[in-house]
């Protein structure tokens, strides 16, 4: 899959770069054993956020 980002720090850059939202990274990571990331995602606008594990 060819893509035009080259790291998900550009991504999400692009992303928040027309500030309509905001993304939050976060390591929720259990007992160091089973790797999980978290992604909130919230519109600035109307302040509602989705969280996707």
């Amino acid at each position: 899959m060819k893509t035009k980002f080259k790291s998900v720090y550009e991504f999400i850059a692009e992303i928040e770069k027309e500030n309509k939202y905001k993304v939050i990274v976060k390591n929720y990571t259990i007992n160091n054993t089973f790797p999980v990331i978290g992604i909130i995602l919230i519109n600035n606008n109307t302040n509602q956020y989705v969280v996707n594990l």
